[in-house]
């Protein structure tokens, strides 16, 4: 649990290896998360614990191959652009082309080009932990680079004046934060931008207007004018896992103290915020969370293990989540932002 005034620390078990979790305990797990999160786990889930659509169907012949014959059931392979129950695409997002799965293939370049004699660990910390990471987070955006954007977000400081007041990690900032892009919707680019005037002019003292008229709660450029979705924390080897926990906490309890000050939660607002998911990553393993908001408090729920970067077939899996999570970002979190800042009608 994360207050909102106080980075009161807690985190709150939902589930551990989903693969390895009962279809009892997994109805039990996703009742625990609210309503407009428990089709976004549910189809993480399959795709987790099944494996479901992950392969393209035209590189059959090849897992086959990997797998010395060994029979994988057809829902391992992806049908067409077929999308989600869930309402959130999980597939091209309209583009007629498709998604080029074979560009996935060439991700495994990334594990062999490391300097010779230099372990993989070590190759893969500070900037070049990033020759990993981004490329995949760029290839989950690859149907939706229009729509959806991933900044490196390093140098996105959070503001003073939204940290929680025990937030000692707060001069550490997350890696990579997704966002829907609204370069492309001027009606609710501009309706943003009048809800953040109007509330500048409001603070007082006066001084504190220019951190108001962000829509997160960095001033970091790339992030002043789309809302931030999903916020991804990366710790090499030999990192402190806790710390990455600690980040995402505080970054997401500022991002909620920013969406009060803006009028769209709290006890006079009927829209509650969304319930956000969380990224950490840590060695080759990837793991979700679940930011819920509760007014008063932020609880977050996981892990929950969502792939690997150790061989391709866990890629593979890794890269059907993050795509079904950048769809959630162009859909769900997108019909959120639209209702918040509500543009009027063209």
């Amino acid at each position: 649990m994360f207050s909102k005034d106080a980075a009161v620390y807690s985190w709150l078990l939902l589930v551990g290896d989903a693969r390895a979790d009962s279809d009892c305990d997994h109805r039990v797990k996703t009742k625990t998360l609210p309503s407009d999160a428990q089709r976004l786990y549910r189809d993480i889930y399959l795709i987790t614990k099944f494996q479901q659509g992950i392969y393209p169907p035209e590189i059959r012949t090849h897992v086959e191959a990997v797998y010395d014959g060994q029979y994988h059931p057809n829902s391992v392979y992806r049908e067409g652009d077929e999308g989600s129950g869930s309402g959130v695409d999980g597939g091209n997002g309209g583009n007629d082309s498709g998604e080029l799965f074979f560009d996935y293939l060439p991700v495994a370049a990334l594990f062999t080009d490391a300097p010779e004699g230099v372990s993989t660990q070590s190759c893969i910390a500070h900037a070049e932990y990033y020759r990993v990471h981004e490329p995949l987070l760029e290839l989950a955006l690859a149907s939706r680079r229009e729509s959806v954007v991933c900044e490196n977000a390093t140098s996105a400081r959070i503001l003073p004046c939204f940290l929680p007041s025990l937030g000692t990690a707060g001069a550490k900032m997350v890696d990579f934060v997704l966002a829907p892009n609204l370069a492309s919707d001027p009606a609710l680019d501009s309706a943003i931008q009048t809800r953040l005037l109007q509330r500048a002019k409001q603070m007082k003292p006066p001084g504190l207007a220019s951190a108001f008229l962000c829509v997160n709660q960095t001033d970091y450029h790339p992030l002043t004018r789309f809302p931030a979705a999903i916020t991804v924390e990366t710790k090499v080897a030999g990192g402190n896992l806790e710390e990455g926990r600690m980040q995402l906490g505080i970054w997401t309890a500022a991002w909620h103290k920013r969406m009060e000050t803006l009028g769209i939660t709290g006890r006079t607002s009927p829209l509650p915020l969304p319930t956000l998911p969380l990224i950490l990553t840590y060695e080759h393993e990837w793991s979700l969370y679940f930011a819920v908001d509760h007014v008063k408090r932020i609880d977050i729920y996981g892990p929950m293990s969502i792939g690997k970067t150790d061989n391709i077939p866990h890629i593979y899996q890794l890269l059907a989540v993050l795509r079904l999570l950048v769809a959630w970002v162009d859909t769900e979190f997108r019909s959120w932002v639209i209702n918040a800042f509500h543009p009027p009608p063209r």
